[in-house]
């Protein structure tokens, strides 16, 4: 026969009940835990790696001379339509002439030759044409005649001085005589553009030279 035992005896001890029930929990935290959806990592700054493009402009940037400050002069022949500020022109060993690339619509006077007042040969050079196809400054210095006028407005503490030169000679050379440039013993002014353009070499071919002396 099969022997039964007492409701009694098959109940659990209270303290027992009370540590199952313990566990239970921390069971069922743990695991909530292990299954919640973490957030996302905040991901780490990334370095962004210049392009070529970028370091090269940079390079450009560094290595381009800004452009020269103006000088307190001016440039005037009423009768070509000239009127044009006065501004440094450096000699640039890398390209074996004088930079041109920050001239616009202004005059350069060109490093190595005179200043004013110093008894030497003043040279200026500017543009015939633009970049964007309008007249340069000196588009029309080669209509300049024998006896024309050209004046420089220099600005000082007493005011505006005038200097004035009369021209004595117009003349057409080639882009490598230097000639025109040198000292010749007396004070002088001397403009100096471009001429003759060649579309096919995509160059000016002759320099237009005006040649003046101080009144």
């Amino acid at each position: 026969m099969y022997r039964y035992r007492s409701r009694r005896g098959n109940s659990l001890n209270p303290l027992a009940a009370l540590l199952i029930v313990i566990g239970v929990v921390a069971v069922y935290s743990a695991f909530d835990r292990l299954n919640r959806p973490q957030p996302p990592a905040e991901a780490a700054p990334t370095r962004v790696q210049p392009t070529q493009t970028q370091v090269a402009v940079a390079a450009a940037a560094q290595a381009t001379p800004l452009p020269s400050r103006k000088l307190p002069f001016r440039v005037a022949a009423p009768s070509v339509n000239l009127l044009a500020d006065i501004v440094p022109l450096y000699f640039d060993m890398s390209i074996d002439t004088w930079n041109l690339s920050h001239l616009y619509n202004q005059a350069g006077h060109l490093e190595g030759t005179a200043n004013l007042d110093e008894g030497g040969n003043f040279v200026l050079a500017g543009h015939a044409e633009l970049g964007d196809g309008l007249p340069g400054p000196f588009a029309r210095i080669g209509e300049l005649r024998q006896g024309d006028l050209i004046s420089i407005f220099r600005e000082n503490a007493a005011g505006t001085e005038i200097v004035r030169y009369v021209v004595t000679e117009v003349l057409t050379v080639a882009p490598d005589d230097f000639s025109v440039i040198r000292n010749r013993g007396y004070e002088e002014l001397t403009l100096i553009t471009c001429a003759e353009w060649d579309a096919h070499k995509r160059e000016y071919l002759k320099r237009v030279v005006v040649r003046a002396r101080r009144l």
